[in-house]
């Protein structure tokens, strides 16, 4: 019977069968020296330890999937598949594992062997929160919305609060053109009180863009600002955003401050570059320095990609918070 220690051992649980009668003294020399190699910071070492006491003892789940944790922090992914692959051979009840792998494959972009692997999962657990957001995640990236959404859902049922599937749900209405739809799923995230900070500063970026397409441009600024406040750093295209947001809210002064920055940071940026010249054009009107205003070509710059239409690329928030 496997211990709960070693069920779990992925998670980050401590070392797994310190104790155990039943291994014999080579197992147990093996695993000691693993866990003393783990400690010292030889992973190497740890790995080729517990690889010996899977070869010793085809049975050994424990062994495996320390070892597919081992593999996993070293980069691995093969080899820790390999590994959880023999652990569910062995235990194919083990919900864990069977998350594990699908996981491993979602990250190599397998999603055909993640999805049989997080079905399993399910099967034994339909409560599993994260393997509902990987299979939603999957759906998402492939463009199947209304699939996604069912698996965002369900997770809402679960936890109704959860801010991994608000997002997920949010950022589907930005690209169908919703945003008052989006805009209340991203408040809520905004002042959930588990939401992490990655989390907020998407809510906060996309509910930005959602006003932004509405022309709510004050709004708009309020929460573009306090989205690259919480980013480190800001990108490019986030600090355009809020330049772009400013200059339509005819704030021209804190425009040029963002753009100033952004240019300090990204000094070929060419939607800044002119929308830097439309701000010096529109203050040189306004100071009268132009006589005949309706003979000057207005220049308007670009929005920024998607401001109007998002079925594009979105921000996705990291995953590591789901």
């Amino acid at each position: 019977m496997i211990s709960a220690c070693a069920v779990t051992a992925l998670g980050g649980c401590s070392w797994y069968g310190f104790g155990d009668t039943k291994k014999d003294e080579m197992t147990q020399e093996l695993s000691e020296h693993a866990r003393r190699s783990e400690e010292a910071g030889d992973l190497v070492e740890a790995t080729d330890s517990l690889a010996k006491i899977a070869k010793i003892d085809q049975a050994d789940v424990a062994a495996r999937l320390e070892l597919a944790r081992l593999h996993r922090e070293r980069g691995q992914i093969d080899e820790a598949i390999k590994s959880l692959r023999e652990v569910v051979s062995l235990t194919p009840d083990d919900t864990r594992a069977w998350f594990e792998l699908g996981e491993l494959y979602y990250e190599k972009g397998n999603y055909h062997h993640a999805e049989a692997s997080l079905d399993a999962s399910l099967q034994l657990d339909p409560r599993n929160i994260k393997a509902l957001m990987i299979k939603a995640e999957i759906e998402e990236q492939r463009r199947f919305e209304s699939q996604a959404l069912e698996y965002y859902y369900r997770v809402l049922a679960i936890e109704e609060n959860y801010p991994p599937a608000l997002l997920g749900i949010a950022r589907i209405h930005m690209r169908n053109e919703e945003p008052v739809r989006a805009s209340i799923l991203l408040r809520s995230v905004c002042y959930c009180r588990g939401a992490a900070p990655a989390q907020i500063a998407e809510a906060r970026w996309l509910l930005g863009i959602a006003y932004g397409q509405e022309h709510r441009w004050e709004e708009s600024v309020e929460s573009l600002k306090i989205a690259t406040e919480i980013m480190d750093p800001p990108g490019a295209e986030d600090l355009y955003y809020l330049a772009y947001a400013q200059y339509q809210a005819g704030n021209d002064l804190e425009a040029t401050k963002t753009i100033n920055l952004l240019l300090q940071q990204y000094p070929a940026h060419r939607p800044t570059l002119a929308l830097a010249q439309a701000v010096k054009q529109r203050q040189t009107e306004l100071t009268g320095e132009y006589r005949q205003v309706s003979a000057t070509v207005s220049m308007t710059p670009p929005p920024p990609k998607g401001w109007e239409n998002l079925r594009g690329e979105v921000r996705l928030s990291d995953r590591s918070g789901s």
